[in-house]
């Protein structure tokens, strides 16, 4: 009865095989194969005459579903507008409610198996697809409407999904795309955006939290996730920020020559020995789940073998010749970001999206158990010997300095033109403010582009703001 934009119905005499009415039509807005269905009811009960008694056949399951719950919730003396404004399709569901109840229709649904064979259902789904391209829009009027005696929009658009839900989205949309901006991340969103596997890193933040977080080894590894991903671990830079006084112009204590940020920790030859260590270490723990997963029967002996010879030979072969830019994949990885090839080799291997985001997430967490038990507990270990040595106590870390003695330190390296200030690759620092107004710009066309055309990625509407790099000054 519909695809996820177009819709379709036939009313078919199956005893004389002859096709009595039939009708195309389309959904411009939230588009979703339920919605499409949906619209069709719509359309087939508005040519039915007064008192009919009808059945309809469709195979959209959750359509029909839908209306059922619909009817019990309403029949359930609950508030009439709290169930409207927590029901998805309101429009449509609730036109198909008042055009029953004017027109005193007897209808009745049935379920048929879709892309079964059934002669009516083929059929109706030929018109569908044709509706997609050929169709009238269907539209629902003001008068259609049962039981919602207030209209809640956005940008003009009739807000058609559980009002909270989509109150969430907003807000959790606005955070993500603000969070794309950050200085220390946004050259991968804006300038090499299709060369990370964005869907193994957010598998990887939701495998540490919510209901998932329910240990402290889970607690502190979701905590070192968000650190280094934001570069906020307590390097020996990010130390002088906070307490030049004490820290003055104190190098990496392991090569005595560079200072000590983040990325310098992937690239400081005193760690050379210790990064092999990282690497072994992290596969040989993917190696062991894969033989553990090979076990209880959840992959073949077959593909752990593909998977343990590419983890041997390919995983981390020529680690140190960057992926792309200044890229190495130590940098990806210790940030949650999964390079693209790699996950094309594991799409190869597991003939499977899903289970490649799955193996992806689980390099990313043994890679960084493995870094945080090789390099930085060790390297913190070092600092402390050295705090030591100069008498910085954990005391004197606590105590905040006097506004007059505070000594300001920046680890990034930036120049100011016209009252600008511009990085290293001479993009404009933005402020606090100007970052959010972006973020709320971005918002706008992220959620305009949902109603539209469906789900759509943060870092794609990055790059559908025109203007936003030459804002940025890159």
């Amino acid at each position: 009865m519909g695809t996820p934009h177009g819709t379709g119905w036939i009313i078919f005499d199956e005893r004389s095989d002859r096709i009595i009415a039939q009708s195309i039509g389309r959904i411009k807005k939230w588009p979703s194969s339920t919605r499409a269905e949906l619209g069709a009811i719509v359309s087939t009960l508005l040519v039915l005459p007064l008192r009919q008694k009808a059945t309809i056949h469709t195979d959209s399951k959750a359509a029909m579903d839908s209306l059922k719950q619909l009817d019990m919730d309403l029949k359930g003396g609950k508030s009439r507008s709290r169930i409207w404004s927590k029901a998805t399709n309101s429009s449509l569901t609730s036109s198909i409610r008042f055009i029953i109840d004017r027109k005193n229709l007897d209808i009745s649904f049935r379920k048929v198996k879709g892309h079964s064979g059934d002669k009516g259902n083929d059929m109706a789904d030929s018109l569908a697809s044709r509706g997609n391209l050929e169709g009238i829009n269907l539209d629902i009027s003001e008068e259609q409407k049962v039981d919602i005696r207030y209209e809640i929009e956005w940008d003009n658009n009739r807000i058609d999904r559980p009002l909270r839900k989509f109150i969430d989205q907003i807000a959790e949309t606005t955070n993500d795309i603000a969070w794309t901006l950050n200085r220390k991340n946004r050259d991968l969103f804006l300038d090499f955006p299709n060369q990370i596997e964005w869907d193994t890193t957010w598998a990887t933040w939701k495998s540490l939290s919510g209901p998932f977080c329910i240990t402290n080894d889970t607690n502190s590894a979701f905590i070192r996730h968000t650190k280094v991903n934001n570069c906020l671990l307590p390097t020996l830079e990010m130390m002088k920020e906070r307490r030049y006084d004490l820290y003055k112009d104190v190098k990496c204590l392991t090569c005595l020559t560079h200072y000590e940020t983040q990325d310098h920790l992937v690239t400081c030859t005193g760690h050379t020995q210790q990064w092999s260590l990282v690497h072994q270490e992290c596969i040989q723990a993917t190696i062991d789940k894969a033989t553990s997963f090979m076990e209880q029967s959840k992959i073949t002996a077959e593909t752990c073998d593909k998977l343990t010879l590419w983890l041997n030979t390919s995983l981390f072969a020529h680690h140190h010749i960057p992926i792309f830019s200044d890229y190495l994949i130590d940098h990806l990885l210790l940030k949650n970001f999964f390079p693209k090839n790699k996950s094309n080799d594991l799409k190869q291997i597991l003939r499977n999206d899903r289970d490649a985001k799955i193996w992806g997430t689980i390099i990313i967490r043994h890679f960084s158990e493995a870094f945080n038990k090789i390099i930085w507990k060790p390297r913190c270990n070092q600092v402390k010997e050295w705090e030591r040595s100069k008498n910085i106590t954990q005391k004197d870390l606590k105590r905040r300095p006097h506004k007059d003695a505070y000594i300001p330190y920046s680890q990034d390296i930036t120049h100011d033109i016209d009252n600008l200030t511009y990085d290293h690759k001479n993009r404009r620092l933005i402020t606090a403010r100007e970052q959010w107004e972006l973020a709320l710009s971005k918002t706008r066309k992220f959620v305009n582009l949902f109603v539209h055309i469906g789900h759509v990625e943060v870092w794609k509407v990055s790059k559908r703001i025109k203007g936003i790099v030459n804002f940025l000054g890159g």
